[in-house]
């Protein structure tokens, strides 16, 4: 006798017989587990959908539209970060992605906020405007900082349900607490009312004079780091860091890296991604040089050529394209390969 012919005549027994019918509607409003024979219990990921699923067909057909509403739309339909799975994925995910857009944009809009703070001080602008400046930069400061470990909390989330981190993972010991401390840390020095007017003097030896360095210029100057950050979550945004690109990453046997991101932009978008970064390169070192060099005293009668934000971008402009031929002639050892 053959296996199949076996088990058909078991099931055939009357072990397997039920004598009283079951209703379409009981069936329904039963666990799948009721339903299987003696001696037989569900699958582990049976098990965990009965636990976290609700029996939404229990009352469905005998209730109005609007509290079947409130019953499909209950909280306890949220995945929990024990169930994993593509719903728990997505979920965890939009949340991460949703916290990563508000930090995006408090952190672009501080940015443009301390250059504009920047420029008022040596304009003809009212002392009302740049103290408005001043707090409003403080709190998109204190927004930002919450919206960050709000992120990365969401980040952590979306780990554990995708089970990558164990469920006592924190962000110290994935190693996550650093880069949220540098995020802080880059964006608690900002100019602020307290340090309005704080100033101290250093020395020129090329003009032999002593100029004034304020404490809020070099808040301005820390301020443009937060370009790395605002390059780190665009890139975060796209869909190279998704979820399928994530999942195809540690297929590779390689962890989710914002490089990996970097290069497919450069091999699917190789000309703008290249003059996309040198304009953008080129502006902010050009402001840092502004910056930098605005309060240094000219060694002759002239002002300073610093004092045009246009010679600081063909400054910067020259730099780096030197920079971009000294690479180029190293590695190939000549102009032409």
């Amino acid at each position: 006798m053959c296996i199949r012919d076996r088990y058909m005549g078991e099931m055939e027994s009357p072990k397997y017989q039920s004598s009283t019918p079951i209703r379409l509607h009981d069936q329904m409003a039963q666990p799948a587990s009721s339903l299987l024979p003696e001696g037989l219990s569900p699958r582990p990921s049976e098990r965990a959908q009965q636990s976290h699923r609700p029996l939404l067909t229990e009352n469905i057909l005998t209730t109005d539209a609007d509290e079947a509403r409130a019953l499909i739309t209950h909280r306890s339909l949220i995945p929990d970060v024990e169930v994993g799975g593509a719903l728990a994925a997505n979920f965890y995910f939009s949340r991460w992605k949703l916290a990563e857009i508000s930090s995006l944009i408090f952190s672009v809009t501080l940015f443009f906020v301390s250059i504009f703070q920047y420029e008022a001080q040596f304009e003809d602008v009212d002392s009302s405007v740049e103290v408005a400046l001043l707090a409003m930069m403080t709190c998109f400061a204190v927004i930002l900082v919450s919206f960050r470990i709000y992120r990365y909390n969401a980040m952590m989330t979306f780990y554990k349900s995708q089970k990558i981190y164990p469920r006592h993972a924190t962000l110290h010991n994935t190693g996550h607490l650093w880069l949220l401390i540098c995020e802080i840390l880059l964006a608690i020095p900002h100019p602020n009312l307290i340090t309005q007017g704080a100033s101290f003097t250093l020395y020129s030896p090329s003009s032999k004079v002593q100029y004034t360095v304020y404490v809020n210029e070099i808040f301005n100057l820390l301020q443009l780091l937060q370009s790395i950050f605002i390059a780190r979550m665009v890139l975060g945004l796209s869909k190279y860091y998704d979820v399928s690109a994530q999942r195809i990453m540690r297929m590779m046997g390689k962890p989710p890296q914002f490089i990996f991101v970097f290069k497919a932009f450069l091999v699917r978008y190789p000309r703008r991604t290249l003059f996309s970064g040198l304009f953008l390169g080129v502006m902010i070192f050009g402001f840092a040089v502004r910056i930098c060099e605005r309060r240094c005293p000219s060694p002759g009668p002239k002002p300073s050529v610093f004092e045009s934000f246009h010679n600081c971008l063909w400054i910067t402009f020259i730099l780096i394209i030197t920079g971009i031929l000294l690479l180029f002639i190293s590695r190939n050892g000549s102009w032409i390969r």
